[in-house]
């Protein structure tokens, strides 16, 4: 993968945004190869790169699936403090696959959407707080205690 990150590089440092055959938009694609080979902080570089340039272009579908794939990379993290920033992108790529008709695009964003509007803030501090000492199974019983509209009594 970190090979595949070079050749990135070096295309775009050639001013090349877009592939041939299959067609990927290069800014993005560096954000996802560099989510794996180098972390989310140069992730989000790119991401952010992808999405200015994306736009200055006008070239809406690339922007809708890098503003998409910023979600992603935001929610698995799982910084809280990121959420809302999230839902912000997931909200945009939404409207712009809506707007062009790319259905599947639109629902995943959607999808996305509508898992962070569930999510409460105690919700996301619950993540901050780094509960790496409790099991995956304890941290989805609180979970659902927090999301859930169930009362406990003292």
């Amino acid at each position: 993968m970190t090979d595949l990150y070079d050749r990135l590089t070096q295309v775009s440092k050639r001013d090349i945004l877009f592939s041939r055959g299959w067609v990927f938009f290069i800014p993005s694609m560096l954000g996802l190869a560099a989510r794996v080979c180098h972390g989310e902080a140069q992730a989000e570089i790119h991401f952010q790169q992808a999405i200015e340039i994306a736009a200055s272009l006008n070239a809406r579908p690339a922007l809708g699936r890098s503003c998409l794939d910023y979600a992603h990379m935001i929610v698995d993290g799982g910084r809280a403090v990121s959420r809302p920033q999230a839902r912000e992108l997931a909200e945009r790529a939404h409207t712009i696959f809506n707007e062009l008709g790319m259905q599947p695009f639109a629902k995943q964003a959607k999808q996305l959407v509508d898992m962070l509007q569930r999510e409460t803030p105690a919700l996301w501090s619950l993540h901050d707080q780094k509960c790496r000492d409790l099991t995956q199974e304890e941290i989805e019983v609180v979970e659902a205690m927090i999301s859930s509209d169930l009362y406990f009594a003292k």
